[in-house]
Formats: structure tokens, sequence, C-alpha cells
């Protein structure tokens, strides 16, 4: 049960194609008595639509350098253009995860030395 205006005021309810077209028709249909729902796309929907933005707007800036270093011809030609969904798609997660890992692994460095420099002064 959610609750619904007693314990939330909202629930998200999500749904990929033709379920979020529905959920959202539905919500137009029966206005104010489903003024609770809050429709979503899917989440396999948003990636497809940005990954190609994501491609279009950071190859230059970093990416196809990333890249080159693994990828040859046309599987590079094929990330820039997002012409392989799976294929962009593990690249963009390997990279993500990759920026990710360093920025925690400089933090703990950082408060590595700061506690290293405390302990001596």
């Amino acid at each position: 049960k959610f609750e619904v205006g007693t314990k939330t005021s909202c629930v998200v309810v999500v749904g990929d194609g033709k379920t979020y077209r529905y959920l959202v028709d539905l919500k137009k249909l029966y206005g104010s008595s489903l003024s609770w729902m809050l429709p979503f796309p899917g989440d396999w929907h948003m990636l497809k639509t940005l990954q190609t933005t994501l491609m279009k707007v950071y190859w230059d800036a970093g990416l196809k350098d990333i890249a080159s270093t693994t990828h040859r011809a046309q599987t590079l030609n094929s990330l820039k253009l997002n012409s392989n969904f799976k294929r962009t798609h593990h690249f963009l997660l390997q990279s993500w995860e990759a920026f990710y890992v360093h920025q925690l692994e400089l933090y703990a460095n950082s408060q590595l030395a700061t506690a290293t420099l405390d302990t001596i002064g």
C-alpha cells in the first residue's frame, strides 16, 4: 500500500514505450483524480535518447582519446556515431566508473596525506 495522501503525496510510475504513453494519456483523461501519479519514462529510453547527445558533446572533449586507447577504425567510429547501442553503453559506463574510481582514489590519498601531516606536526 502506498497510502497516497497520508504517508506520501505522489507515486512515481515508470514505464517504457507504450506503457509510459498510456500513463500520460490516463493522467490527461482523469486529471485531478490521478494528480498523485508521476509518469516517468523508463531508464532504457532515457539512455537511448541521451546517449547520442553525450557522445556528440563529449567525444571531442576527451572521450575520443579514451576510446582510441582500446578501439580502432570501425569500432571507434561506431562509438562516435552511437551506431551500436550496447557498445556505446558499455563504453560510457566503463568511462564513468573509471572517472569515479579515480576521484575516490584522489580523495582517499588526500585524506591520507592530511592524516600523515597531522601526526607529524
